[in-house]
This record gives structure tokens, sequence and C-alpha cells, in this order.
């Protein structure tokens, strides 16, 4: 059991409340589950207008028997006596079982808003002692991933359903209901559930079943010996000892060689939850009777536990999500890439303009050049047959022009002026 606080302080602290909110954790903060549930929730409610309390069950590490909750009663009700919670946000069925089951010995509770999420298998007997409350169940997505188990491996005739025998006995008879709905679906497929043995003897038998045999994980923390085992070191054994494919229910199975499934997501949940919170506590007064709304789970698969099944080329459902799928050079400069792609478009259409005016110029220039030629011959063959003499000279009044008229005029032919001084031809007129 652990208790940590969170307390904001800003200068508007002291023009507006500070809104306080209780959560009440099931498992432990320091746990994947528990940690990406609060990573969720703080995507809203991290705030300085929010203080928040943090409470944990520690459910998957201690048994809570009759006497582990009363001596959380006790502690709660000394702890919170003089507290005034704006909100009670309760993650998962235990921290709900506690508080239903103890509602009434626990002051700080009444009247307040109550929201529980990631109520799994949710029905009216779970708050049968709690006035008002808003639900938010899990939505299982285990019968719809055995269907995709059968689809990636047609040939499949048994699937092991692992769930260990404390708070995975629940977990298994709601697991049987959901199969039951899709019987007909998977009437050559033998469900097989493992017995309250040993992790050890449990690996056993699952290698010593046909090839044709699909392995789904459930909610698996504690063997027969009671040892404890993490969500890490579980899916380590597992993917280290057993060569069959193995499927799972929840993202934090999502490790080493473990293919996936219809997945719940702590994120997720967390994420909405507090969104709702911020709803509810921008409301002026909590009016809302028992109501209740779902979460859907989502596809998530593991890229390298498809490839090592050869299953990447297989139809996944749609929206699908694969972790650990290599990023491509494309994919991981997509910004840049989009940006240079932009200005070499940019810098294309501007050279692509500069060229078309260029060439659009220099044909303008050939009509002018092609125009002023036939004006300077027009105006040649003016001079030439005009009746006046036309004597053209450089500076140096050397001849370069001597039209027919002026051989009249000083009787010399236009071969023997051009290139002659004009005073010499002048003076020596014939």
């Amino acid at each position: 059991m652990g208790s940590i606080s969170s307390i904001w302080a800003t200068e508007n602290m002291f023009q507006e409340k500070v809104k306080n909110i209780l959560i009440i954790q099931s498992y432990n903060t320091t746990q994947p589950w528990a940690l990406d549930q609060m990573r969720g929730i703080f995507q809203n409610l991290l705030s300085p207008q929010f203080e928040l309390t943090v409470v944990d069950l520690d459910a998957r590490r201690n048994f809570l028997d009759e006497e582990r909750l009363k001596i959380y009663v006790d502690y709660f009700k000394q702890l919170y006596a003089q507290s005034d919670f704006d909100i009670i946000l309760l993650m998962d069925n235990p921290a709900l079982d506690f508080v239903n089951q103890y509602y009434t010995e626990l002051p700080f509770l009444h009247n307040k808003p109550i929201i529980a999420n990631g109520i799994n298998y949710y029905d009216e007997t779970f708050i049968s002692n709690i006035p008002k409350i808003k639900i938010i169940k899990e939505d299982g997505g285990a019968a719809e991933t055995v269907l995709q188990m059968i689809k990636f491996f047609p040939d499949t005739k048994n699937i092991y359903v692992l769930n260990d025998y404390t708070t995975g006995v629940a977990v298994r008879k709601n697991l049987e209901k959901d199969f039951e709905k899709i019987a007909d679906q998977t009437k050559e497929v033998h469900f097989i559930y493992n017995s309250n043995t040993s992790l050890s003897n449990i690996i056993n038998e699952i290698n010593h079943l046909p090839d044709n045999t699909l392995i789904l994980l459930g909610s698996y923390f504690y063997d027969s010996t009671l040892t404890y085992f993490s969500y890490d070191v579980l899916a380590s054994k597992l993917a280290d000892s057993v060569t069959k494919p193995i499927f799972c229910l929840i993202d934090y199975s999502l490790t080493q060689n473990i293919i996936g499934g219809k997945l719940n997501s702590g994120y997720e949940q967390g994420q909405l939850l507090g969104k709702v919170a911020l709803d509810i506590l921008q409301q002026p007064e909590w009016t809302a009777t028992n109501c209740i709304s779902c979460l859907k789970s989502n596809w998530y698969f593991n890229y390298n536990a498809l490839k090592k099944y050869h299953l990447l080329d297989k139809p996944l459902p749609k929206n699908s999500i694969i972790i650990g799928e290599p990023v491509s050079f494309f994919k991981k400069n997509k910004q840049v890439l989009t940006y240079t792609l932009g200005i070499i478009m940019v810098l294309i259409l501007f050279i692509s303009l500069i060229i078309y005016y260029n060439i659009s110029l220099r044909k303008n220039v050939n009509r002018q050049t092609k125009k002023i030629k036939g004006l300077l011959n027009k105006f040649e063959s003016f001079i030439t047959e005009m009746p006046i003499g036309y004597v053209e000279t450089d500076k140096n009044a050397i001849i370069r022009m001597w039209n027919k008229s002026a051989e009249r005029i000083f009787g010399y032919a236009q071969e023997e002026a051009i290139g002659n001084s004009v005073t010499e031809m002048i003076i020596n007129t014939k």
C-alpha cells in the first residue's frame, strides 16, 4: 500500500479553488499497466488546477483477503478523515470491489462523484452499495482475438488458455463465456485450460502438445507455488521456452515474440478517465445517476513475432497497429523530406518559368532582328536606287557605301570607290 500526493501551487490558486482528486489504483503505480494508466490520466489532470492523491492497493502482489482489506479501511479512515475530495477515480476491478464493499465505512467517499474505469465483465452487483457512480467498462477482445488466431493459422486444433488461479480464475470464467459466443465458428478447435501447477510444468505441458496448438495468454501472475511473475519475466520465459505462437489480451503482454491480438491499453484507459473526470469537474453539480460507457479495445501486433511466424503478408484487421515495425528512411525523415520536396518543386517551377521567359524573349528578339534586317535591306535598296548621289564614309573618310547615282556623278564604279578616301575620289572626278 502506498500514497503519493502531487501538490501544485500558482498565483491562480488564490483566485480559484484547487480541485482535490483521489485516485485509488488497484495495482502498483510502478508496474507497467498501472504506470500506463497514470500517464494517460496525467494528459488531462496534471495541472496546477488539481491536487492529485494516488493510493495503491497493490492487488497483483498482495492477496486482498478480508484481513488486509480491513487494514486498508482503517488506514484510509484515519488518513482521510479531514479530506474533502472533489472526485474519486477508481482504476480496475479490485478498486471498485473495495469501494463497493466498504463504501459505508469510508465517509470521505460519500456524496462525491465516483468514476470506475477499466471494469471487466460488469454487472450491477459491482455497485450495489454505491448510490451514484459512472462506470467505464473494459471491452474485452478475447473472442475476436481467437477468430483472428484461426485466420492466421487455419489448421489450428487446440488453443491453450493460460491464467493463474488467483485473479485469473474470474478471468477464465469470463473467457469461457466469450468463447461460447463463437462456438459455431470454433467447432474444430479444442480449448485447453492450464492446471494449477508451477510455470515450469505448464511450459512442459505446452511443449508436449501437437504443433497445431496456439497459446492465448490471459491473466497470469502467480503459479501454484505463489511465485510472482511480472509481465516482462513471464513473457521472457514463455518466449525462450515455447515455440508455439503466443497471443495475448492486454497490451503490456506484447513483448518478446508474443504476436498480439485485440488488446486493452492502460494508457488509453487513463486518458479517457482523465477526460471524463475533467468534464465532471467543470460541471457546477454532480447530477448523473449510475451510467455506463465502454472503452473499445484495439488491434496491436508485434512486428518481430509476425516476422518469426511468417505472418507479415497475412491480412490484418482494419486499423491494426504494428509495434516495433522498422521505420523506413522516408517515414523517419518524412517532415524534412516533405519540406525538401516542396522547396525542390518551387525551385523547379521557378526555373521552368525562367526558361519559359528566356525562350519567349529569345523568340521575340529573333522576330525583331528579322524585322530590323528587313528594314535595313529595304533602306539599302532605297539608297542604291535613289536618284541622288549617296556616299557614306567611316571616321577616317574611307568610303563604305557608293550608290549608282554617285557612280554617274563622279564617274567611278562602286567597286572602285569603296575602300578609298572620299577626298581623293572627289578631287579626281572623271
